[in-house]
């Protein structure tokens, strides 16, 4: 455990990190519009193939 002797990098990482969990595990619209896209490509992709 490196708690004690945190870099200044670390805590950078760290506020990343609980940005990137709070954007993915938050219950927000942005979540549900982003697999709409990819579906709509994947049909893309299957009429031109």
């Amino acid at each position: 455990m490196r708690e004690p002797t945190q870099t200044p990098e670390d805590v950078r990482q760290s506020a990343a990190w609980r940005r990137l969990w709070q954007i993915l595990l938050a219950p927000e619209p942005v979540d549900k519009t982003e697999p709409e896209p990819i579906r709509n490509d994947c049909e893309v992709e299957r009429k031109a193939a």
